[in-house]
């Protein structure tokens, strides 16, 4: 066959498929030779351009859909491993992480936007594997190509040429089956323009699963030891606002105390100049201010001791 000038993008693809008179060769040697055509011969060179063009629509397409299903079964497999390590691998990784950061809410935070990321890949992953659903309709289209194959070798294994000359059903024969291969592979490519399409997701829709789940995920798997630091700051914070809390009791106390015996002082020297009723009821006041100076010392003392246990707790 005379080499013909090649468009541009008819280089670009042949680059990336296997249906080419050159690629079609080896599997035309083999195929002759299962159909008991001799090795030489004007009888093979009158049938060759046919069965070229056979081997071409039906051989190879075969192979390309086999080489796509191995590639699909890769990326499943991929998948696979991919969702076995998150399920072996997410567990110690959030103990790890827990036992690096001493900000308990730092890490739970990390450990959260951690896990709701890998979530959302997964769960993105997912979505766009089952959108595609190519290995079930590659599958289906290379075994009908399989089946035009092996029906057309079983009918026709040495009986295409007989007496040296090649048979005209035989002929017809491989023309229909080049048209029922174009008839399998056309309607596999309007199958695969319907479901191989650009997936649409609704990316906040998945965060807020993902963030969800990550959140239920984390609180699930995180450490024992996390939660325990976690309820040791909280104590610790809540010692901390009692101490402060006890303090600000404390100076209110001790102004409350200076304030009464200020006035102490000022009602002993009203004592002087007062007359009897009037001596009388400074006296009664007094009592009371030493009373409250009392209370208030009782209360201190309870205050003290308060920010003493607290300190050595």
């Amino acid at each position: 066959m005379a080499n013909r000038p090649s468009y541009k993008f008819e280089e670009m693809v042949r680059k990336q498929t296997v249906r080419t008179p050159e690629d079609a060769e080896h599997a035309l040697v083999t195929f002759a030779a299962r159909l008991g055509i001799a090795e030489s011969g004007t009888v093979r060179e009158a049938l060759l351009d046919s069965l070229r063009h056979y081997v071409i629509e039906v051989h190879l397409n075969i192979d390309w859909y086999v080489r796509r299903l191995e590639r699909e079964r890769r990326m499943q497999l991929l998948f696979t491993a991919f969702s076995v390590v998150l399920l072996i691998g997410i567990p110690p990784l959030i103990a790890l992480l827990s036992k690096i950061d001493k900000d308990t809410a730092s890490t739970a935070a990390v450990i959260t936007a951690m896990i709701t990321g890998i979530l959302a890949i997964h769960k993105t992953l997912a979505a766009w594997l089952d959108k595609r659903q190519l290995f079930g309709h590659f599958w289906r289209t290379s075994a009908e190509l399989k089946e035009v194959l092996y029906s057309f070798e079983q009918t026709w294994a040495d009986k295409a040429v007989l007496d040296g000359v090649a048979q005209p059903e035989f002929l017809l024969a491989v023309q229909t089956d080049i048209g029922r291969a174009r008839q399998i592979v056309r309607a596999e490519r309007q199958g695969f323009y319907d479901i191989y399409q650009s997936p649409a997701f609704d990316v906040f829709q998945r965060l807020n699963e993902a963030l969800g789940q990550g959140q239920t995920l984390a609180q699930q798997l995180r450490s024992p030891s996390l939660d325990e630091r976690a309820a040791r700051e909280q104590t610790a914070v809540q010692r901390k606002q009692s101490a402060e809390t006890a303090r600000r009791r404390k100076l209110e106390l001790e102004a409350e105390i200076q304030g009464l015996l200020r006035l102490v002082d000022e009602q002993t020297q009203a004592l002087s100049g007062a007359d009897p009723v009037a001596r009388a009821r400074i006296e009664q006041n007094i009592e009371l201010l030493h009373q409250g100076v009392d209370q208030a010392r009782r209360e201190m003392v309870k205050v003290d001791a308060e920010l003493v246990a607290l300190s050595k707790a």
